[in-house]
């Protein structure tokens, strides 16, 4: 892992935040400001209607983006998980430790067939 992969890796984290506050913020004032502007109309034409709401796709866009963005625990298990999974010495450790069980049970029976 180089310096660069725990740069990007933490600016993710930040990147999730900065479109939820975006997308917020964004949708926020497109609705205040879609509904001044349909007061101040006399008539809700559909020249209006569609010129304003076919810009409804940015805050769509800014939502779309901060739930696909992954944060800093999500990143963690994508890049750790796969790493652990596939270890071989983990792999390992289910058989080691059904042979130590195995190990003790046999003392255990033995100590008890002594008494």
């Amino acid at each position: 892992m180089n310096s660069w992969f725990v740069y990007w890796f933490i600016v993710v984290g930040k990147l999730s935040g900065f479109f939820w506050v975006g997308a917020i913020l964004v949708s926020v004032i497109w609705i205040t400001w879609f509904m001044v502007s349909a007061i101040n109309e006399e008539e809700l034409n559909s020249k209006f209607v569609k010129k304003h709401l076919c810009r409804i796709w940015i805050p769509i866009l800014l939502f779309l983006l901060a739930i696909l963005t992954p944060n800093l625990k999500e990143m963690a298990a994508i890049y750790l998980i796969p790493k652990v999974v596939n270890n071989e010495q983990v792999q390992q450790i289910p058989q080691k430790g059904l042979e130590l069980l195995e190990l003790q049970l046999n003392k255990w029976i033995e100590g008890v067939r002594r008494q």
